[in-house]
């Protein structure tokens, strides 16, 4: 393993601190992603605290994000923090058309979802242009 990642939680619930030991895994063309953005403990504090190349976020907030104002505003807020500190924001769990829509005028970089293709042993070797 390149890289070894702790976390530490205080149960009461009021912070959490990460603590990540490098061993030149960047060096070595490795890259980080934080998961979930938007839900439980990833938030855009850890987000920041880490020296992460990728936000993931959580599919909460993207199912149906074209009706939903709220999380359009908190996805916004996301990709613009992100394109702010040269993190790549990827969507998780794009599903429909209205969907990538959206997230693509938002400024998104990176999407994945059943809108593209459901989980296989073997990747598809193209994708539609839908």
């Amino acid at each position: 393993m390149l890289f070894y990642c702790q976390l530490l939680l205080n149960f009461q619930g009021s912070y959490i601190d990460f603590y990540v030991r490098s061993f030149s895994y960047k060096d070595k063309g490795y890259g980080t992603a934080l998961d979930d953005i938007g839900s439980g403990y990833s938030t855009i504090a850890s987000l920041l605290s880490l020296d992460t190349d990728y936000m993931k976020i959580d599919m909460d907030l993207i199912k149906n994000i074209d009706k939903n104002i709220e999380n359009q505003q908190k996805v916004r807020m996301y990709i613009q923090i992100a394109k702010e500190n040269h993190i790549i924001s990827l969507a998780e769990g794009v599903e429909t058309k209205e969907e990538l829509d959206i997230l693509m005028e938002m400024g998104i970089e990176l999407v994945q979802g059943y809108y593209f293709a459901k989980p296989s042993e073997i990747p598809p070797k193209t994708l539609l242009n839908q």
